[in-house]
């Protein structure tokens, strides 16, 4: 059945010996040894061999199941997984073996490449080149996703935006070649596995942290998203308590309640309007979760200040409350509280809504004129929320008086909110659209996007430093 594929010398165990996972103090062991019989029993049913074997990269695509669909968290690729190998070399004992579906009905072949280039297309400069046009050996992956994405960066020689490494296989480094060459090694099980074990099976492997990107609050309000879609089935205001009850009882790892209520706070404010799902691809692209977090308690205080009224904007401060949390150096204290936004500057803008009534007003109307002109023109929809994302992070930014000196495009704007500076900042943002993809080339001149004269001059004596990748503070002169 596995014909084309070699199999792994090395795996002397069978399929459910060789991914036991061992139970951490904080799991609660009478769920988890329910867990381990249900994951131990879907492999027995369902695989085809009792041995690994290696898949090269190019044929394993991450599964729409997988963390619950959402994306792959890049910045764990690019920052932590893929310097760790490029620099200290690879370890074969570490990785544990991965597990994948071999894909052979139509329909769901159709269902895994569609998302395979969905994921690709929201962030095409962070992914090595990708082939989704064989129609044959196409396995669906629920555990192993990152080192195998690595694997990927050395298939193709890539080089990383976001530190520069080219991925090459030194010539010392036979273990490395051969993983690359013929692939990490997987358990394969059939076609036939049941959508709802695919889906369990890759969060029981996701909450175990060998060599793996650990389990994170965005993972969570993931989960909690997806509850509250649930219960909008059979009420049209789902209760917080029914959201704690029901993600604690699907969680493999133990989650406090509070911790929870927030986030369904914070889901509830945003149904129907995708933006939790929005937020988390953003943070797939943007963060680093073994580096920094926010706190579900920000989440749940942010949305209770803020009402379902404000959507776009308490979007917008969520991006902005990750990117102050990021540890930069010769920066004190560390993280830089003050690029963060608390609840007390939460409550000011409440106090007098003005300027967030304008400025909510404004990227509604801004998605409205222009949401459908590029899904249109890029044939996807991610990819053009990603587009929306970097212009209401640095509206929001305006709002809050936050340093715009890295938003993803050139400006010359800074100072305390005006409309007519977010109007200039929409000018720039669309400019750097044009520059960036063709498929937007002329989008100012069709909806007559122009700068508003006077609103491109900063405050006096303020000057923006600008920085690869990230703000670092804004310099007196």
């Amino acid at each position: 059945m596995c014909l084309g594929l070699e199999m792994a010398p090395a795996q002397s165990k069978n399929a459910a010996e060789a991914l036991d996972i061992k139970c951490s103090t904080d799991h609660q062991s009478t769920v988890y040894v329910k867990a381990a019989k249900r994951f131990k029993q879907i492999i027995s049913d369902y695989k085809e061999s009792d041995e690994a074997i290696a898949i090269p990269p190019g044929k394993v695509f991450v599964s729409p199941f997988n963390r619950l669909g959402v994306y792959l968290n890049l910045m764990y690729a690019h920052e932590d997984l893929g310097p760790n190998i490029h620099k200290k070399g690879y370890d074969p004992s570490r990785p544990k073996v991965g597990v994948v579906s071999r894909r052979t009905d139509p329909t769901k072949v159709k269902r895994l490449k569609e998302h395979a280039l969905n994921m690709q297309s929201a962030s095409p400069s962070l992914y090595p080149p990708l082939s989704a046009s064989s129609a044959y050996d196409c396995f669906e992956c629920v555990g192993g996703n990152h080192l195998t994405l690595v694997f990927r960066f050395y298939e193709t020689n890539y080089t990383s935006p976001i530190t520069g490494i080219t991925y090459v296989v030194p010539e010392d480094e036979n273990e490395l070649r051969d993983k690359v060459s013929r692939g990490h090694n997987y358990i394969v099980l059939r076609d036939d596995v049941p959508d709802d074990d695919m889906k369990f099976l890759s969060e029981y492997l996701n909450s175990d942290q060998n060599q793996n990107q650990c389990t994170s609050e965005i993972s969570t309000l993931a989960a909690v998203d997806k509850a509250v879609k649930d219960e909008l089935k059979v009420t049209p205001h789902p209760k917080v308590p029914k959201i704690v009850q029901v993600v604690s009882a699907e969680s493999m790892v133990k989650l406090r309640p509070d911790s929870i209520g927030d986030m369904a706070h914070y889901a509830n404010n945003l149904i129907g309007t995708g933006y939790v799902s929005e937020v988390v691809h953003w943070h797939s692209r943007n963060i680093n979760p073994k580096e920094m977090s926010v706190s579900p308690r920000w989440l749940g205080d942010a949305a209770k200040t803020f009402g379902k009224t404000y959507p776009i904007v308490l979007m917008g401060c969520t991006f902005v409350q990750y990117r102050g949390e990021l540890k930069l150096e010769q920066v004190r204290p560390l993280p830089d509280i003050s690029r963060a936004i608390g609840l007390p500057e939460l409550n000011n803008q409440m106090k007098d809504p003005t300027n967030l009534n304008a400025c909510e007003e404004y990227c509604r109307d801004n998605r409205k004129l222009l949401t459908e002109e590029q899904k249109k023109l890029f044939n996807s929809p991610p990819k053009a929320s990603s587009c929306f994302n970097i212009f209401e992070e640095a509206a929001t930014r305006l709002l809050f008086t936050k340093s715009l000196g890295s938003v993803g495009f050139d400006h010359n704007v800074s100072g305390k909110f005006t409309i007519e500076k977010l109007k200039s900042l929409r000018h720039h943002w669309v400019k750097m659209l044009e520059a960036t993809y063709d498929e937007l080339v002329g989008l100012a001149a069709r909806f007559d996007i122009g700068v508003v004269e006077g609103s491109d001059t900063k405050e006096k004596g303020e000057e923006e430093v600008h920085t690869r990748g990230h703000w670092v503070g804004s310099q007196r002169v």
